[in-house]
């Protein structure tokens, strides 16, 4: 762990010299991971003030007050600034977070499908989207033959198949590309698949989402080749990736043990690093009074 202390000093001699330089954003962080909020929030509402299109400032204000859980104003901190951050996974991130716990449901999911747009195999974003789409997906049980309406066959898919940085204007909707429908079946208990969904979980690498979902089908129709085939090229890939990532498997698990172990050193130098800075305020203070 780096000496926050001589960073401390280094960055708040910069900005005494000058008020307007950017070094408060990394000021700021350090008192936030050392606990100290108020001061925290202080810097960066200081620097802000000269800086307030800085994506750092923007972003660790907002950190802080989500620590403290203070949603509302996390929130009111970055909504404005949304739309020119369509590339920032740092402020996508962290505001994705903050509208999901204001139960800005439908804010969030937009935000998650702008940060796969950027970062395709982002596992927050995947999983956030994924709980959505397991909720519009219903089981389908019925002892009559099934069939579907045509016009209506993608509507579960449809949002996830675009991905868009805009929001949608209300006087022109942007549609998703629909995938083309095969010819109707004479066969009215074998439902016609869509594998617009396999393909969305393909493209960020969701191949056990794509499998399941694939099986799913095949319980419906199990007549049906083409679900059949992608079902088991997608098995026989996973049996590979998973044969071959064992050691990447074990050393990720050595990693882990070794971070694990450092947990307690590190926090025991946090608080001595805290202590240390405020037995340096104490004796500042001290000699200005004693010099007074």
């Amino acid at each position: 762990m780096s000496d926050y202390s001589n960073l401390i000093d280094k960055y708040s001699t910069k900005l005494n010299e000058d008020p307007a330089s950017k070094v408060f954003a990394p000021l700021g962080e350090i008192y936030r991971k050392l606990g100290m909020y108020d001061r925290a929030i202080s810097i960066y509402e200081s620097g802000l003030k000269y800086n307030p299109e800085y994506s750092l400032g923007q972003v660790g204000i907002a950190q802080c007050l989500y620590d403290l859980e203070q949603y509302q104003r996390a929130y009111n901190v970055l909504k404005p600034y949304y739309k020119t951050s369509g590339d920032n996974l740092k402020f996508l991130r962290l505001f994705a977070k903050i509208c999901d716990k204001l139960n800005l449901l439908e804010e969030a999911l937009n935000i998650y499908k702008a940060i796969l747009f950027v970062s395709p195999k982002d596992l927050e974003a995947i999983n956030y989207i994924n709980e959505f789409e397991d909720k519009a997906l219903s089981p389908i049980s019925s002892e009559e033959p099934i069939s579907f309406d045509v016009d209506q066959l993608d509507d579960g898919v449809k949002g996830w198949s675009q991905l868009s940085l805009v929001e949608k204007n209300e006087e022109q909707e942007v549609l998703a590309p629909v995938e083309t429908i095969p010819e109707k079946s004479n066969d009215l208990t074998a439902p016609v698949f869509s594998h617009t969904l396999v393909d969305l979980y393909l493209k960020q690498g969701a191949k056990d989402k794509a499998i399941d979902l694939l099986e799913k089908a095949i319980e419906i129709n199990p007549a049906d080749k083409k679900v059949i085939s992608r079902l088991t090229e997608l098995r026989a890939e996973v049996e590979d990736e998973r044969s071959s990532g064992h050691e990447d498997l074990m050393a990720a698990f050595d990693r882990r043990a070794s971070q694990i172990n450092k947990t307690e050193e590190d926090h025991l130098e946090q608080v001595t690093m805290a202590f240390d800075l405020f037995m340096k305020q104490i004796n500042l203070r001290r000699d200005a009074v004693l010099n007074s």
